[in-house]
Parts: C-alpha cells; structure tokens; sequence
C-alpha cells in the first residue's frame, strides 16, 4: 500500500520517523519521535512514562480502511528491570479506543516483534484512525522507558 499523492495515511506508520499522515501523542508520558536505542544505533519512537496512566497513541490524518487480512507489525523493545506490557488498539475516530483486544508482552532490554490481525484489533471492517498503545500498568508496576519500531499495516 502506498501513500501516493492522496492525503490517505502511508501504511507504514513508523520506521525511523513518522510516516506520511501520521503523528505521535501521549497521556502521562514523554514521546521522543526519534529516540536512540541504548546500546545501539536503532532509531525507534521513545516512550517514556510520567505517570501510572500512561499511553501513547498514533493517529491518522483521516480515516483508511485496509483489504480484508490485513495485519498490524510492530516490534516493541521492552524497558528495563520488568519490561514492558502495552495493551494495543484500533479506533475509527481520533478519540481514545475504549476497548484493548491484544495484550503485547515484551521483557527486558529486548525487541520482540508482534503481527496481530486487523480484524480482531478493530472488528467489521470498520476504516482506521488510531493506534493507541496503553500501559499495563497493574503487570508491570514501575513501567520504564521502552521503544517502538517498524509499525507497518501490511496486507495479504
């Protein structure tokens, strides 16, 4: 899928930086669109948790609908001492999604990568507006820095 000429949102979302109609906002946390990875030369979106609700979402220029099989990629690089537990979800609008269908687990200090059907994030083919990522919290009681990386919408 292609961005094109038309405002439609790229369907990679996030490599390296924001992807063409797409843009970045937290609640209780501090969003760093092009973080250095600890250790590394990895470039990935830096989410770092102010507050015990915490959340970083990205959000679409305007609504997209994508084919039927359509999965969600994205990798997650867990913060250190408990790792991180995220709970991920898609809205139609730009308002926070009120329901969090997948829960993404990665440890300490490691990327672990996730592919999650578009279907069971955001059911009945409704069109895309949000990718919220809400802290968890009650798994991980002193939720650290963590990453995000290669957020993509790739279709079958």
């Amino acid at each position: 899928m292609s961005a094109g000429a038309s405002p439609r949102p790229a369907c990679a979302v996030y490599t390296t930086a924001l992807g063409s109609g797409w843009s970045a906002e937290g609640v209780g946390v501090k969003v760093v669109p092009a973080g250095l990875v600890p250790g590394t030369d990895i470039v990935a979106l830096r989410v770092e948790p102010k507050e015990k609700t915490a959340s970083v979402s990205l959000i679409a220029s305007e609504p997209f609908t994508v084919p039927d099989g359509t999965v969600l990629k994205l990798r997650i690089y867990g913060g250190r001492l408990h790792g991180t537990v995220a709970r991920l979800a898609l809205s139609p609008t730009t308002g926070f999604a009120t329901a969090r269908p997948a829960t993404l687990n990665a440890p300490v200090d490691e990327w672990v990568p996730f592919t999650v059907p578009v279907a069971d994030l955001l059911p009945g083919g409704a069109p895309i507006r949000r990718i919220d990522l809400e802290i968890a919290t009650e798994a991980v009681p002193n939720a650290y820095r963590f990453f995000v990386d290669d957020v993509a919408f790739v279709a079958p």
